[in-house]
């Protein structure tokens, strides 16, 4: 079913709305071709479709179609049948029960996507979420496989300043300590450059296309102002960067990830905010 879900996602919204209109134009025909089965309830199908891909306005839109094509299709069995008092009633119990049909369903749709949204954040430092991280570099590797483009992953681990203070206040430390270096980062990136926190002390950068040379422009820079934070808010604290240019993408990003936590956490113990940067494949 997840699955299902996310190949509708990716889907054209403009094509699903007007795949909506068609289905509500065939359940019209067959409200009027078939008069004694009762189509009423069907007719929430192109509705929640039309607002689940497009718009709040769009849910209105096609509520006020969908009790059109409901009155063209019964409209000679109706006003034989019944008053226009009666007539009335049932045109606006319908067109009431669309709305607040397309109300409810545009209100799960934005919970929906709120909570999509939440689970691919990071709640601290609003940096990209590990596990959405890992989907986006894992697309990154199929490319630069199918491109031949390097890239380069990069890894800033650091510690915060070991006290006799209680436990809660250094974490607190702890935590403005990342909040502060995920700023730096978030302002040193390019747009198609992605980071993510992973676990509590790490940040996670991968630079799509950056060879040796873009990457350690980048990592230095980093390097030095993340230095330069440390100095300033926490002069006992301590970080490391670790950076693995793939000119020959790997097989797994949980396999990059470890190799560039692992570079970092060893330069971290050389202290001094120390870098170690590597490649793999071919220098370029």
């Amino acid at each position: 079913m997840g699955e299902f879900t996310e190949y509708i996602d990716k889907q054209s919204r403009f094509v699903l709305v007007i795949l909506g209109y068609v289905l509500l134009i065939l359940l019209g025909l067959l409200d009027h071709l078939t008069e004694e089965m009762r189509f009423e309830p069907l007719y929430l199908i192109p509705v929640f479709i039309v607002v689940w891909f497009g718009t709040r306005r769009a849910g209105i839109i096609i509520a006020l179609a969908s009790v059109c094509a409901w009155l063209v299709a019964n409209g000679p069995l109706l006003l034989g049948g019944e008053s226009v008092a009666r007539l009335l009633w049932d045109v606006t119990v319908e067109l009431g029960m669309l709305l607040v049909f397309s109300w409810l369903v545009a209100e799960v749709r934005n919970c929906r996507r709120h909570m999509k949204m939440l689970t691919r954040q990071d709640p601290l430092t609003g940096m990209m979420s590990y596990d959405y991280f890992t989907e986006v570099a894992g697309s990154e590797i199929k490319r630069a496989k199918r491109y031949l483009h390097p890239f380069t992953l990069s890894c800033i681990d650091f510690s915060p300043a070991a006290t006799g203070e209680h436990v809660a206040v250094q974490e607190a430390a702890g935590e403005t300590l990342i909040t502060s270096v995920a700023s730096i980062v978030r302002e040193n990136l390019r747009e198609t450059d992605i980071a993510a926190r992973f676990g509590r002390a790490s940040i996670v950068v991968l630079l799509p296309e950056a060879d040796k040379d873009a990457a350690k422009s980048v990592v230095q820079k980093l390097q030095e102002e993340i230095a330069e934070l440390i100095r300033t808010l926490q002069p006992q604290a301590n970080f490391g960067i670790g950076a693995i240019t793939y000119n020959e993408p790997p097989k797994a990003v949980d396999e990059m990830v470890r190799a560039a936590v692992k570079l970092a956490q060893t330069s971290s113990r050389r202290g001094h905010g120390a870098m170690k940067h590597e490649f793999v494949g071919d220098s370029r």
